[in-house]
């Protein structure tokens, strides 16, 4: 059986910007892809800014190489939106298919 890689409707509806996600909504991402076992390739932050604009932050991405496991990548992901708990952060996750 192939798995699923497309996020729900009930989870992408949660999204910013198409695919960017608050902290809060960055933890139910993770969940639906350690509930699925799809390993995560990386994610990426951005600042909102006052004025409604967003910056991406080169200096705040994580990256994982080919062959991290699925359950340390999920992991890693939970612990690098732990580390970086601006409010004003966006997340955007990568994994396989999507």
């Amino acid at each position: 059986m192939e798995q699923e890689k497309a996020l729900p409707d009930e989870l992408a509806r949660l999204a910013e910007r198409g695919t960017w996600f608050s902290r809060e909504n960055t933890g139910h991402v993770l969940a639906w892809l350690e509930t699925h076992n799809l390993p995560l390739d990386g994610i990426e932050a951005a600042r909102k800014l006052p004025d409604g604009q967003w910056m991406l932050l080169i200096d705040s991405m994580l990256d994982f190489n080919n062959d991290a496991d699925q359950a340390k990548s999920v992991q890693q992901g939970r612990e690098f939106i732990r580390d970086h708990s601006d409010a004003d952060l966006m997340f955007e996750l990568r994994w396989p298919g999507y």
